[in-house]
């Protein structure tokens, strides 16, 4: 039950999304067209609706709410930084998979784009043992963000025999699971783990109560090449949309944390199989 109410949730009631401003914006008018209270009710919940959505299109409000999350990060410079580890492990943010006429093309999403790019950086300055790409398929048909972030780093110039794949989880708790069983499997101790600055706060929570102790080195949130988002004073797309993944990871660690995914394991408890919910990203 919990699993299709989060589900629905991800998909129609995400503060910033236009599902939510469409389904949110039409209850509202709903209720303008009723009597008494109801029509106050539509009223205040129209004009609230407006102002949530023109403060979230703040550069400003973007800015703040990204940097409240991603402050406490900051990506490692030097090899000592790194604590001698063996690894790099690198989260998928997301791929998309296009089929026409019998061809398929994949493609990563901006956040796992950036995180594959921070990834060959630290590849280039620690030479570590190993890259470890770890996402599954966002759907049945979809292939894994691995086998993506895969490709990605061998054209950034990774040799294929350095690379692990982790491609069979579907949230960030499936990836602290399975890639705890695969680190252990090749003897990777100490390991740097690179995600976006938002998504850090909660991936350090939940690999840690799975058990592991990774060094954060976040992936910027957007390119040099397109810095949008939190730029300017006026109301922006961008701004929007960046407070729209804020506000997604506020609501994720909000639901990890009810669920106990963020708390330090016990001795002996640390989780080891799978049969998880799908619950946030």
């Amino acid at each position: 039950m919990i699993d299709s109410l989060v589900e629905v949730f991800k998909a129609y009631l995400l503060p910033g999304s236009l599902s939510f401003l469409l389904l949110a914006g039409t209850v509202a008018v709903v209720l303008l067209l009723m009597k008494g209270r109801w029509r106050k009710m539509g009223r205040w919940g129209l004009v609230s609706l407006i102002v949530l959505y023109w403060v979230m299109a703040l550069p400003f409000v973007s800015g703040a709410l990204i940097w409240g999350l991603s402050h406490n990060y900051q990506a490692i410079q030097t090899r000592t930084q790194a604590k001698g580890s063996q690894a790099v492990v690198v989260l998928g943010g997301g791929a998309v998979t296009y089929e026409e006429s019998g061809a398929r093309l994949s493609a990563l999403s901006d956040a796992s784009a950036l995180r594959a790019l921070e990834g060959a950086r630290l590849y280039k300055l620690l030479d570590p043992q190993w890259v470890v790409v770890s996402g599954g398929p966002s759907g049945p048909t979809s292939e894994a963000e691995s086998a993506v972030l895969k490709r990605a780093m061998i054209q950034l110039g990774i040799p294929p025999a350095r690379i692990l794949e982790e491609g069979e989880s579907g949230n960030t708790h499936e990836q602290a699971v399975n890639l705890r069983r695969l680190l252990a499997d090749h003897g990777i101790k100490r390991f740097v783990m690179v995600t976006s600055g938002v998504h850090m706060p909660r991936a350090m929570g939940v690999f840690r109560h799975a058990g592991l102790d990774p060094i954060p080195s976040p992936a910027p949130e957007q390119s040099d090449a397109n810095p949008g988002g939190t730029q300017g004073i006026l109301p922006s797309i961008d701004a929007l949309r960046t407070s729209q993944v804020a506000m997604r990871e506020i609501l994720g660690l909000a639901y990890y944390g009810v669920r106990g995914w963020l708390r330090p394991a016990a001795p002996g408890s640390v989780p080891t199989g799978l049969g998880l919910p799908a619950g946030f990203g």
